[in-house]
Protein backbone atom coordinates (compact mmCIF):
# COMPACT_ATOMS: atom_id res chain seq x y z
CA UNK A 1 0.00 0.00 0.00
CA UNK A 2 2.67 2.06 1.10
CA UNK A 3 4.81 1.41 -2.13
CA UNK A 4 1.69 2.28 -4.84
CA UNK A 5 -0.22 5.07 -2.62
CA UNK A 6 3.28 7.01 -2.29
CA UNK A 7 4.99 5.64 -5.71
CA UNK A 8 8.30 4.56 -3.29
CA UNK A 9 10.85 2.42 -5.08
CA UNK A 10 11.35 -0.16 -1.81
CA UNK A 11 13.61 -2.43 -1.95
CA UNK A 12 12.46 -6.49 -1.74
CA UNK A 13 14.29 -6.98 1.23
CA UNK A 14 12.35 -4.96 3.39
CA UNK A 15 9.57 -7.60 3.33
CA UNK A 16 11.74 -9.49 5.29
CA UNK A 17 12.81 -7.00 7.63
CA UNK A 18 9.16 -5.93 8.43
CA UNK A 19 8.30 -10.11 8.92
CA UNK A 20 10.93 -9.73 11.63
CA UNK A 21 9.74 -6.46 13.14
CA UNK A 22 6.14 -7.58 13.56
CA UNK A 23 6.58 -11.25 14.64
CA UNK A 24 9.23 -10.41 16.90
CA UNK A 25 9.06 -6.81 18.25
CA UNK A 26 4.94 -5.75 17.53
CA UNK A 27 3.69 -9.19 18.14
CA UNK A 28 4.93 -9.29 21.24
CA UNK A 29 4.33 -5.80 22.92
CA UNK A 30 0.80 -6.03 21.26
CA UNK A 31 0.42 -9.70 23.04
CA UNK A 32 1.88 -8.03 26.46
CA UNK A 33 -0.50 -5.00 26.31
CA UNK A 34 -4.01 -7.38 25.82
CA UNK A 35 -2.77 -8.92 29.48
CA UNK A 36 -5.35 -7.91 31.91
CA UNK A 37 -3.20 -6.93 35.12
CA UNK A 38 -6.07 -9.23 36.68
CA UNK A 39 -5.58 -12.54 35.89
CA UNK A 40 -8.62 -13.81 36.94
CA UNK A 41 -10.63 -11.68 34.32
CA UNK A 42 -8.57 -14.31 31.78
CA UNK A 43 -10.77 -17.19 33.55
CA UNK A 44 -14.11 -15.65 33.04
CA UNK A 45 -16.88 -16.86 30.35
CA UNK A 46 -17.07 -15.77 26.61
CA UNK A 47 -19.85 -14.58 24.98
CA UNK A 48 -18.17 -15.31 21.89
CA UNK A 49 -15.87 -17.48 20.50
CA UNK A 50 -12.45 -17.23 21.60
CA UNK A 51 -11.00 -18.27 17.95
CA UNK A 52 -13.09 -14.94 16.64
CA UNK A 53 -11.75 -13.36 19.86
CA UNK A 54 -8.05 -13.70 19.21
CA UNK A 55 -8.23 -13.03 15.50
CA UNK A 56 -10.33 -9.77 16.23
CA UNK A 57 -7.79 -9.01 18.85
CA UNK A 58 -4.64 -9.49 17.31
CA UNK A 59 -4.81 -9.50 13.06
CA UNK A 60 -7.70 -6.92 12.48
CA UNK A 61 -7.51 -4.97 15.10
CA UNK A 62 -3.69 -4.27 14.40
CA UNK A 63 -4.35 -4.24 10.72
CA UNK A 64 -6.95 -1.38 10.96
CA UNK A 65 -4.08 0.77 12.93
CA UNK A 66 -1.96 -0.14 10.31
CA UNK A 67 -3.88 0.98 7.48
CA UNK A 68 -5.37 4.16 9.17
CA UNK A 69 -2.01 5.60 9.43
CA UNK A 70 -0.67 4.73 6.18
CA UNK A 71 -4.64 6.44 4.69
CA UNK A 72 -3.34 9.49 7.39
CA UNK A 73 -0.33 9.94 5.93
CA UNK A 74 -1.49 10.16 2.02
CA UNK A 75 -4.26 12.38 2.90
CA UNK A 76 -1.86 14.62 4.43
CA UNK A 77 0.34 14.12 1.42
CA UNK A 78 -2.65 15.30 -0.88
CA UNK A 79 -3.62 18.34 1.41
CA UNK A 80 0.02 19.59 1.22
CA UNK A 81 1.05 18.77 -2.77
CA UNK A 82 -2.63 19.81 -3.85
CA UNK A 83 -3.17 16.63 -6.31
CA UNK A 84 -5.68 14.33 -6.23
CA UNK A 85 -6.04 10.84 -5.04
CA UNK A 86 -4.97 8.06 -7.61
CA UNK A 87 -7.01 5.14 -7.94
CA UNK A 88 -5.64 2.58 -6.34
CA UNK A 89 -6.47 4.35 -3.10
CA UNK A 90 -9.92 2.90 -3.39
CA UNK A 91 -8.24 -0.54 -2.76
CA UNK A 92 -6.69 -0.18 1.04
CA UNK A 93 -9.60 2.49 1.75
CA UNK A 94 -12.36 -0.34 1.16
CA UNK A 95 -10.35 -2.97 3.04
CA UNK A 96 -10.10 -0.40 5.89
CA UNK A 97 -13.80 0.14 5.97
CA UNK A 98 -14.46 -3.54 5.51
CA UNK A 99 -12.21 -4.82 7.95
CA UNK A 100 -13.42 -2.25 10.11
CA UNK A 101 -17.22 -3.06 10.28
CA UNK A 102 -16.46 -6.75 10.25
CA UNK A 103 -14.57 -6.20 13.50
CA UNK A 104 -17.33 -4.21 15.28
CA UNK A 105 -20.02 -6.58 14.48
CA UNK A 106 -17.34 -9.71 15.79
CA UNK A 107 -15.98 -7.68 18.77
CA UNK A 108 -17.90 -6.63 21.65
CA UNK A 109 -15.40 -4.60 23.76
CA UNK A 110 -13.91 -2.93 20.02
CA UNK A 111 -17.83 -1.73 19.32
CA UNK A 112 -18.03 -0.06 23.31
CA UNK A 113 -14.20 1.70 23.22
CA UNK A 114 -13.40 2.81 19.25
CA UNK A 115 -17.02 2.36 17.28
CA UNK A 116 -17.05 6.44 16.90
CA UNK A 117 -13.76 6.94 16.27
CA UNK A 118 -13.69 4.53 13.89
CA UNK A 119 -16.80 5.38 11.64
CA UNK A 120 -15.35 9.13 11.52
CA UNK A 121 -12.31 7.71 10.06
CA UNK A 122 -14.51 5.86 7.54
CA UNK A 123 -15.92 8.37 6.58
CA UNK A 124 -13.27 10.90 5.59
CA UNK A 125 -11.65 8.01 4.18
CA UNK A 126 -14.30 7.61 1.79
CA UNK A 127 -14.18 11.12 0.50
CA UNK A 128 -11.34 10.27 -0.93
CA UNK A 129 -12.67 7.18 -2.02
CA UNK A 130 -15.20 8.59 -3.50
CA UNK A 131 -13.32 11.79 -5.17
CA UNK A 132 -10.77 8.47 -6.38
CA UNK A 133 -13.65 6.74 -8.35
CA UNK A 134 -14.75 10.24 -10.04
CA UNK A 135 -11.33 10.74 -11.36
CA UNK A 136 -11.75 7.12 -13.35
CA UNK A 137 -14.80 7.64 -14.21
CA UNK A 138 -14.61 10.88 -15.71
CA UNK A 139 -11.69 9.40 -17.91
CA UNK A 140 -12.60 5.82 -18.76
CA UNK A 141 -16.15 6.08 -18.28
CA UNK A 142 -18.58 3.76 -16.34
CA UNK A 143 -17.76 0.02 -15.95
CA UNK A 144 -19.51 -3.06 -13.83
CA UNK A 145 -16.61 -2.86 -11.43
CA UNK A 146 -16.74 0.95 -11.47
CA UNK A 147 -20.32 0.92 -10.64
CA UNK A 148 -20.50 -1.75 -7.73
CA UNK A 149 -17.63 0.21 -6.31
CA UNK A 150 -18.85 2.69 -6.51
CA UNK A 151 -22.20 1.68 -4.80
CA UNK A 152 -20.21 -0.30 -1.82
CA UNK A 153 -18.77 3.04 -0.95
CA UNK A 154 -22.45 4.33 -0.91
CA UNK A 155 -23.50 1.31 1.41
CA UNK A 156 -20.63 1.22 3.52
CA UNK A 157 -20.95 5.49 4.14
CA UNK A 158 -24.70 4.48 5.09
CA UNK A 159 -23.96 2.38 7.29
CA UNK A 160 -21.05 3.98 9.04
CA UNK A 161 -23.65 7.38 9.49
CA UNK A 162 -26.07 4.97 10.52
CA UNK A 163 -23.78 3.69 13.32
CA UNK A 164 -22.79 7.27 14.05
CA UNK A 165 -26.31 8.55 15.29
CA UNK A 166 -27.72 5.60 16.59
CA UNK A 167 -27.98 4.97 19.80
CA UNK A 168 -28.32 1.00 19.70
CA UNK A 169 -26.77 -1.94 17.97
CA UNK A 170 -28.60 -3.50 15.56
CA UNK A 171 -26.20 -5.56 13.82
CA UNK A 172 -29.09 -7.39 11.29
CA UNK A 173 -28.93 -4.06 9.16
CA UNK A 174 -25.85 -4.65 7.79
CA UNK A 175 -26.85 -8.31 6.09
CA UNK A 176 -30.58 -7.14 5.56
CA UNK A 177 -29.27 -4.15 4.01
CA UNK A 178 -26.80 -5.33 1.82
CA UNK A 179 -28.62 -8.39 0.53
CA UNK A 180 -31.51 -5.56 -0.51
CA UNK A 181 -28.91 -3.68 -2.55
CA UNK A 182 -27.08 -6.60 -4.29
CA UNK A 183 -30.83 -7.69 -5.66
CA UNK A 184 -31.50 -4.32 -6.77
CA UNK A 185 -27.84 -3.98 -8.38
CA UNK A 186 -28.03 -6.93 -10.66
CA UNK A 187 -32.36 -5.89 -11.94
CA UNK A 188 -33.60 -3.11 -13.52
CA UNK A 189 -32.55 -0.47 -15.32
CA UNK A 190 -30.45 1.04 -12.41
CA UNK A 191 -28.46 -2.51 -12.39
CA UNK A 192 -24.41 -2.35 -13.31
CA UNK A 193 -24.81 -4.11 -16.90
CA UNK A 194 -27.40 -1.79 -17.77
CA UNK A 195 -26.49 1.79 -16.46
CA UNK A 196 -22.56 0.76 -17.60
CA UNK A 197 -24.14 -0.29 -21.10
CA UNK A 198 -25.74 2.84 -21.51
CA UNK A 199 -22.71 5.12 -20.42
CA UNK A 200 -19.97 3.45 -22.62
CA UNK A 201 -22.50 4.04 -25.52
CA UNK A 202 -23.06 7.30 -24.69
CA UNK A 203 -19.35 7.96 -24.69
CA UNK A 204 -18.96 6.87 -27.81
Amino acid sequence: SIQNLFELELSEDIYEVLIILVNIFYASIFFLSMVPADFKKLEKDKLYPVLVEKASNFIFVPILGVYFLILTAYILRIMITQTWPSGWVAAPILLFTILGILTYALLSPFRKKYHKYLFYAVTVFLIVYFIAFYQRIDQYGLTEMRYFGVLAGVYLLGISIYFLVTKKEHLKVIPMTLSVLAILSVFGPWSAFNLSINNQFNRL
